[in-house]
């Protein structure tokens, strides 16, 4: 049996508000802290638009453990598993 790095074990976690630890929306750049809506001061700036290149994305059907954890994103996020949106898609 392999050991996770700390980095695997971090990734895999959600990310929750450093005062509160609802579910973070945001990390602030300077601090590295995760923050929730209640807790995020939110700065609308302007930004210069840059030429990027292509994202390659692979897409394939769901298979194993892709059901449970596209439910416990769900959870995490909205707190629920079930969604108008992705009703009727199978």
């Amino acid at each position: 049996m392999t050991q996770q790095s700390n980095e695997d074990v971090n990734r895999d976690r959600m990310a929750v508000c450093i005062y509160c630890e609802r579910p973070a929306i945001c990390r602030d750049r300077k601090m590295d802290r995760c923050l929730c809506s209640a807790h995020a001061l939110i700065e609308v700036v302007g930004f210069e638009e840059r030429k990027r290149p292509p994202v390659e994305v692979q897409v394939r059907r769901a298979a194993g453990d892709d059901i449970a954890r596209v439910v416990e994103l769900a959870q995490h996020f909205w707190g629920e598993e079930r969604s108008r949106a992705l009703s009727g898609i199978t």
